[in-house]
């Protein structure tokens, strides 16, 4: 990644707009979110992210900030500090950061913008580690950074950018990691000292446009940096002495346009840069002899417009570019490129390796060049030219070497012969340009007409001869016959991964099969027919042959290894060609596109009905899922209470089944449901969606005899049952005590609360018809995921039950059974919903208002009124407390509970039906503002939101939970998120 960067924007804007250049593709305008928002969401197909901040801007705020995020045990400040716009209010300008004497770690960044009265970084003495980065920017009076002198460790990035009178970096010395970038841009720096103690940084080292820096001195340990070494618009740096250490470029080496640049005495050291090697621009540049143990350039390797520069000298070189195998396939000229008069390199440029150069260019008065002659390979492409003092011969043994494919040695003063040596077949030469050296004679043997020359105002001229692409194997077999395609899914639910097959080819040129190189293949993959705007058009190493006679092909194109993923919903088309060894290629073939589906179909709002007769008959409806892919087929299985006793798979297209089970699968009271499942055309399987349980009822259609004196039988054994247990319940309601009447009462509330638990609503069962070919038990007032609807969330909890149950964990648990009893049965009364509960706590949900609120009243008096056992009341708050107002009246007995009562209203919450059990889950932010509320009450209050009191007040209902009697307590912040409630 590159250094952090920090724009400051004016409050006065609405919007921010920033260009996006993401590498081999085009440039993307990204439109980000207005700034009245916290954050600027992540945009493109991009690992950069965006946050929107508003720093800090006078001490009062700093002292605040550290005061709310610092630890005055650890000194670990748990946020980034983000500082700018700095203003003097009442004295309190920011000149120095002493708020953060006592700081050690800062979990974060430090950051610091436009703070025109920042002078020093006093009071971070004692700071050990900044675990993001440290970025000062724009900061026109600070001079002195020497108050860091503790800090040892810097997680990501140093950004000094802006800060002119900065003229030293004293007080980092004792800093020994970098974790990503350095930028040291437009500041006062005269060296880098106090960098002394670093030894690596994991990114790059970009140091541009500091007007006094004359030297690198003072980063005496680094050697190793991790990416690139920038150095750009530097005026006075003479030589980069100071880098006598660095060993290791984990990138690019760039030196461009600075001025007074004599050489690069301090690199004599540097062995390796697995990147690119650019020195452009820099007048005064004389030599480049420095380089004196330099092994390795992974990239390219550019010198170029230095003007006064005369000697070049790489004396231990080994390696220039990408590395190749190490000799041509077949070990004879069939690794040669052929080339007819005029043609261009058909070269993908779009592949990094093909893109790799050795260039020495447009230097006036460059006189020697020598590179070592062990080096053992050299880039792709070769351009020495326009170097108008640079004589001699051409060196040969440059262009001989492995890897080269072409060489344009044009416009310098070279003389001589061509060395007829890059005729042999161990060479890879196919393109040699020496145009405008005037001095370069003679002619090339008869069998070394494969090597393409061209030489315009030379003595020299040749000619190469013409080779044919490449054609499919089902065009050369029948050329009416187009079945030259790339085939492919239609669908994929792969994100990593694309399988394609395409026929295979075949040379059609005369040349014998040893002259001609093995066919080689390349794709691409875009997102429009013949683009390849997603993968370039990339070298198919391993070639899988499929099918009769070998005459298709197969491969599978991963992304995993590159950390990419297809979009959901995009299609892709792959493109595929083929060469030979010359590069020449055949025409582009192309599939119909593979449309990407990752998720499964959704079954949000989807309905399931299920009808069933006592003849075995049934019929499952449900609604149509939704899939970006389609749905390929519903598998249905009907379950007869947990057993499955019938499946079918239909077509995508269908959305009802009628068929039959066997009437002995049939018996009296038998639960049925219907369980419908989807699969999309990519193959990826829905949630389950369960139709509600129904009971068989009677072929209305078959009347009979039978049947009916079946029900009256039922009816009269079912009156003598009912007569003969109300017998049995009055004589045992004369026998037992008050105690045990009461505990009956209990058990037939807790029945019906748990008869309400398992349909996951609040509501009654509803009655059985007749009429109807199957019954529901759950009535049209049951709750399902419909986040449109308005919802009253209540989050309950019982005061300091962890100290209860430290207290008499025996008793607790009393407690806590008659606890949740009371609850259930007020839910099952007033038709709420429990939605799920954390050991004393209940989260539940009303549907409106009232029955919230009556909710909360019953349940506080069935406490107060409840039989506590002793050992209950001898806990910690739960004793019985005497009215000072009524006589015989209690204000507190039992256990305190604490509510909270909160308004959500539709749209703004989430809700999530499960599969199987059909209970409904809810979230969002109405869900964690309720959960927060209740975590400030105390035992025994009602804690109602403000939105939840002004829907009470619009609708009217006061009477209806009535007349209850708010008291207004104010605005506060609540939660980590500072929320007003």
């Amino acid at each position: 990644l590159p250094p952090p960067f920090v724009l400051k924007v004016d409050p006065s804007y609405k919007s921010v707009k920033l260009n996006l250049v993401k590498t081999a593709t085009v440039k993307n305008i990204v439109d980000l979110a207005p700034s009245r928002n916290r954050t600027i969401q992540q945009c493109g197909g991009t690992s950069v992210s965006y946050e929107f901040v508003e720093p800090i801007s006078t001490v009062a705020n700093l002292t605040s900030f550290i005061a709310k995020h610092g630890s005055t045990v650890t000194g670990e400040l748990g946020r980034s500090i983000i500082i700018g716009a700095c203003r003097t209010m009442n004295g309190s300008a920011i000149e120095d950061l002493s708020a953060l004497e006592n700081v050690t770690k800062i979990k974060g960044s430090l950051i610091i913008v436009d703070c025109p009265t920042l002078r020093s970084l006093k009071g971070t003495e004692k700071l050990l580690n900044v675990t993001d980065s440290i970025i000062f920017q724009a900061n026109n009076e600070l001079t002195d950074i020497s108050s860091l002198k503790s800090l040892r460790d810097l997680g990501r990035s140093l950004v000094l950018d802006g800060n002119v009178r900065l003229k030293n970096l004293v007080g980092l010395e004792n800093l020994s990691r970098i974790g990503q970038s350095v930028l040291l841009k437009m500041t006062g720096l005269r060296s880098l000292k106090g960098l002394g103690g670093v030894q690596s940084i994991g990114g790059k080292l970009t140091i541009i446009n500091n007007a006094y820096l004359k030297s690198m001195d003072g980063v005496y340990s680094l050697t190793r940096i991790g990416t690139s070494l920038t150095l750009k618009y530097n005026p006075l740096l003479k030589n980069l002495s100071g880098l006598e250490f660095l060993m290791e470029i984990g990138g690019s080496l760039d030196v461009q346009l600075n001025q007074k640049l004599l050489n690069l005495r301090g690199l004599e050291n540097l062995a390796t840069i697995n990147g690119s090697f650019a020195l452009f621009n820099n007048l005064g540049m004389t030599s480049v002899d420095q380089l004196t143990s330099l092994t390795h350039v992974a990239g390219s390797f550019v010198i170029g417009s230095n003007e006064n520069l005369v000697s070049v000298s790489l004396p231990a070189i080994k390696a220039l570019g990408s590395p190749l195998p190490s000799k041509i396939e077949g070990g004879t000229q069939d690794g040669r490129r052929l080339l007819s008069d005029g043609e261009e390199m058909t070269v993908n440029e779009r592949d990094e390796k093909f893109n790799h150069i050795f260039a020495v260019e447009y230097n006036t008065n460059l006189k020697y060049l020598n590179i070592s002659k062990e080096i053992e390979h050299m880039p792709w492409n070769v351009y020495i030219s326009e170097n108008q003092k640079l004589s001699g011969f051409i060196p040969w043994d440059l262009m001989s070497k492995q890897a080269v494919r072409q060489a344009t040695l044009s416009y310098n003063n070279y003389s001589g012969p061509i060395d007829p040596y890059l005729c042999q077949n161990t060479t890879t030469i196919e393109r040699l340009d020496i145009s405008g050296n005037g001095g370069v004679c003679g002619t090339l043997p008869d069998f070394c007409e494969d090597l393409d020359v061209t030489a315009e105002d030379t003595d020299f001229h040749e000619a190469c001869s013409d080779i044919v692409p490449p054609m499919c194997v089902f065009l050369t077999q029948d050329s009416t016959i187009d079945q030259c395609d790339v085939l492919a899914k239609k669908y994929s639910s792969e994100p990593t991964q694309l399988s394609f097959t395409f026929p295979r080819y075949e040379l059609q040129d005369d040349l014998p099969k040893n002259f001609n190189a093995t066919i080689k293949y390349e794709f691409g993959i875009g997102t429009n027919p013949g683009d390849d705007n997603v993968n370039p058009m990339t070298n198919i190493g391993r070639v899988e042959f499929i099918g009769p006679n070998d005459t298709m092909i197969r491969h599978n194109w991963n992304l995993e290894e590159r950390h990419m993923a297809l979009v959901d919903g995009e299609t892709y088309y792959v493109i595929v060609n083929a060469y030979d060894m010359t590069g020449v290629k055949g025409n582009n073939i192309t599939s119909a596109g593979t449309t990407i589906d990752l998720l499964p179909p959704n079954v949000t709002g989807v309905k399931v009905a299920l009808d069933v007769d006592v003849a075995g008959h049934y019929r499952v409806k449900w609604d149509a899922f939704m899939s970006n892919s389609g749905i390929s087929q519903y598998a249905v299985k009907l379950l007869r209470g947990r057993d499955v006793i019938d499946k079918v798979a239909v077509s995508g297209n269908e959305t009802m089944i009628e068929s039959t089970i066997p009437p002995s699968q049939i018996t009296n009271g038998t639960l049925f449901s219907a369980h419908v499942t989807g699969v999309s055309n990519a193959g990826l399987p829905s949630p389950q969606v369960v139709s509600p349980s129904v009971i068989p009822i009677p072929n209305m259609r078959k009347g009979n005899t039978e049947t009916i004196i079946g029900v009256a039988v039922g009816v009269t054994l079912a009156c003598l049952c009912i007569a003969g247990l109300a017998g049995y319940f009055v004589w045992r309601y004369q026998k037992r005590q008050k105690e045990r009447a009461r505990e009956e009462e209990w058990l037939r509330k807790l029945n019906n609360s748990v008869y309400t638990y398992l349909q996951g609503t609040g509501t009654k069962a509803g009655k059985l018809s007749a009429e109807e070919g199957s019954i529901s038990l759950s009535d049209s007032y049951t709750f399902d995921a419909d986040n449109s609807k308005d919802r009253i969330f209540i989050f309950t909890d019982i005061q300091s039950s962890t100290k209860l149950c430290e207290q008499d964990a025996d008793a607790y648990l009393l407690l806590q059974e008659a606890h949740d009893e009371i609850m259930r049965n007020a839910l099952a009364e007033l038709g709420g919903h429990e939605v799920d509960t954390e050991g004393d706590a209940f989260q539940c949900m009303f549907p409106n208002v009232v029955t919230s609120l009556l909710f909360c009243f019953k349940v506080q008096e069935d406490l107060l009124k409840y039989d506590w056992p002793p050992a209950v009341q001898n806990l910690h708050e739960c004793e019985k407390v005497e009215s000072k107002l009524y006589r015989n009246k209690y204000v507190w007995s039992g256990p305190r509970v604490r509510m909270a009562v909160h308004f959500a209203k539709g749209g703004t919450y989430m809700a999530k039906s499960h599969p199987t059990t059909r209970r409904v889950a809810y979230g969002g932010k109405p869900w964690q503002t309720t959960s927060m509320l209740s975590d400030v009450g105390h035992g025994g209050q009602i804690l109602v939101s403000e939105a939840a009191w002004r829907q009470l007040m619009a609708t009217g209902d006061e009477g209806a939970a009535g007349y209850p009697i708010f008291e207004d307590l104010g605005s506060y912040e609540v939660g980590e998120e500072g929320l007003p409630i």
